[in-house]
């Protein structure tokens, strides 16, 4: 039987190791021994000795879990102070389950340093409570208490050379892993890999490196390659490529608070798989205990959507992210988006481009130089978004000769559908989660185009249309004001024109209740026919003016005859609000 008496069979010099690391494993078993005593030639000297063991079955305490060493050939020398092994296997077992054979080779004094010990672990088990114990026997105290918190398992071949820390001289190893099936718990999450055969794992005082690991999940699969210095301070860097959800569970849980904190500032969604290329993550422990974390790569996303002040639906394209957040700055990111296809307020654009930045320590996005392109026409857009459910917003988003039949839900190429080309201005500010308090201005113009369609349009041309049913609409503007669900449209043109002359003019004003979609007007009629202005725009002093209600899209219209002197339109509508600007928040009056 393995018993602690034995030590007295070790030199003196070599007792206080062994006594050490019997405590710290407190071994016990049995083995066979074979004493082989070499006299010595000089009669007055002492004889050579040494004992070839081989091991049955060993039990010791890895941290406070008991392991078990079976032996499976091979054999140990002990000699004069030293421990050397010779392809000696041993199996590993805990609680019953096998966790893969060690061989060992190589030598140690007990009491000088110098020596090593080299081998190999087959179908060894991460999740063996003997590795923590060894890294701790190794001195590398930090490294065995991070690789317990991962909770570790899964498969693993590894070769690995050891040599003890002894006096002033602390422990140097070298282990290379080929790991094949991993996981892992992070932030309550376990996390499954399947991993290539290229994968490797080099494991050194104070440095890990990652090489080729190629592991697939349940979300994707990903590629990285890196390298993790855990001493005197943290400092882990990583190259990687991924393919599919990247915002699925699986990969937020890895990814660092900041990365994640930035994806959920711009809400972004994913309508399928997406693609990470040359990404680069750095994580940096600082002196004061804070962290500087650091990413940057290219996302390509397909059908994915995102919220920078207004809501941007459809993206197919990519986004070079880089992401940096200190103690002393705060969050950073910076997103340039190149995509091939959005959707803007149902609008399909193609060719988009802009910036999505951070501002004051992330408590702000702003977006700039946004560009994205109608079949015909560009539409622009810049905002500035505080965060928070109560924080304020604005932007501005202009229309520069976009087709009209684009910006209308279920538009198409059909002679039904209106056309014409949309130069429009819309500048609005308001707080985040409240309808209520939003403001806004804007004016648009509609040229060249085919407006009869419109139903608001066509209610108009069907009473104004009493003797001259072949007069068209071809050119609207209209200045408006935003105030919570209300738009009030100060002034509506729509005209019919031939050369210089317009021969059908209808000017009015309206509101519209954005919630009911509910619209209620009031046009009047000028016309180059004589005929047509005396029946709708009035005899002699008297109004006459046709008044929309209902809804925009079944509006009802009919012809009102009021008796006295005209109205002037601007006593129909109300004093519109001011609008906060972009840049700082001041109030803006006038029209824009």
């Amino acid at each position: 039987p393995l018993d602690r008496s034995l030590l007295k069979l070790l030199p003196e010099r070599s007792r206080p190791r062994v006594e050490e690391l019997w405590t710290r494993f407190a071994p016990s078993g049995r083995f066979d021994a074979e004493l082989i005593f070499r006299p010595a030639d000089d009669p007055g000297a002492e004889g050579a000795w040494a004992f070839r063991l081989r091991p049955q079955r060993l039990e010791l305490l890895a941290g406070t879990t008991p392991v078990v060493l079976t032996g499976e050939g091979g054999h140990a020398w002990l000699r004069e102070g030293r421990l050397e092994f010779d392809d000696l296997a041993l199996a590993v077992e805990t609680s019953g389950e096998p966790q893969g054979v060690i061989t060992l080779n190589g030598g140690l004094d007990l009491a000088e340093p110098g020596d090593q010990i080299t081998g190999r672990w087959d179908d060894g088990r991460f999740e063996s409570a003997l590795i923590p114990a060894i890294l701790r026997a190794a001195g590398a105290m930090d490294a065995a208490t991070r690789y317990e918190a991962f909770e570790p398992h899964g498969l693993f071949d590894g070769v690995f050379r050891f040599r003890p820390a002894h006096a002033e001289t602390p422990a140097d190893y070298r282990i290379e892993l080929e790991p094949s099936v991993a996981s892992f718990t992070h932030r309550d999450t376990v996390i499954h890999l399947e991993l290539s055969e290229r994968a490797r794992v080099f494991v050194e005082p104070g440095v890990v490196r990652l090489h080729d690991l190629s592991a697939r999940h349940v979300a994707g699969v990903v590629d990285f390659s890196g390298v993790i210095r855990t001493g005197p301070s943290f400092l882990m860097t990583l190259d990687l490529t991924y393919l599919g959800r990247f915002m699925s569970q699986p990969v937020l849980v890895f990814l660092p608070d900041a990365v994640v904190e930035a994806l959920e500032l711009i809400e972004l969604q994913e309508g399928g798989d997406s693609r990470v290329e040359d990404g680069r993550l750095v994580l940096e422990a600082l002196p004061d205990g804070g962290w500087d974390v650091s990413f940057a790569g290219r996302v390509s996303v397909e059908d994915a959507s995102l919220t920078a002040g207004v809501p941007v639906r459809g993206i197919d394209g990519d986004f070079d992210l880089v992401v940096h957040r200190s103690p002393a700055r705060g969050l950073e990111m910076d997103l340039a988006v190149s995509a091939r296809r959005v959707t803007v307020y149902d609008q399909p654009l193609v060719n988009a481009s802009g910036t999505i930045r951070t501002a004051d320590g992330g408590t702000r996005l702003v977006v700039r130089d946004f560009r994205a392109h109608g079949r015909t026409g560009v539409l622009t857009l810049e905002s500035e978004v505080g965060l928070g459910a109560d924080a304020a917003y604005a932007f501005t988003m202009r229309f520069v000769g976009l087709p009209l039949g684009d910006l209308i839900p279920g538009g198409d190429d059909t002679p039904a559908t209106p056309t014409g080309e949309v130069f429009a201005r819309l500048d609005v500010s308001g707080v985040r989660g409240d309808p209520g308090a939003r403001l806004g201005r804007g004016s648009a113009r509609v040229l060249g185009g085919r407006l009869a369609r419109v139903p608001l349009v066509l209610q108009l041309v069907n009473l104004v249309q009493l003797t001259v049913p072949t007069a068209g609409i071809d050119y609207a503007e209209a200045e408006f004001f935003l105030a919570g669900d209300r738009v009030v449209f100060e002034e509506m043109l729509f005209e019919s024109t031939l050369g210089a002359t317009a021969p059908m003019s209808l000017r009015g004003v309206a509101e519209l209740d954005l919630r009911t979609r509910e619209i209620n007007g009031r046009f009047h009629s000028r016309s180059a026919l004589a005929v047509l202005s005396d029946i709708v725009g009035g005899i002699g002093d008297q109004l006459v003016a046709i008044e929309i209600t209902g809804t925009l899209s079944e509006p009802k219209g009919s012809l009102l005859a009021l008796p006295g002197r005209r109205r002037p339109m601007s006593e129909l509508i109300v004093t519109p609000p001011l609008v906060k600007g972009l840049a700082d928040g001041t109030p803006e009056g006038g029209r824009p």
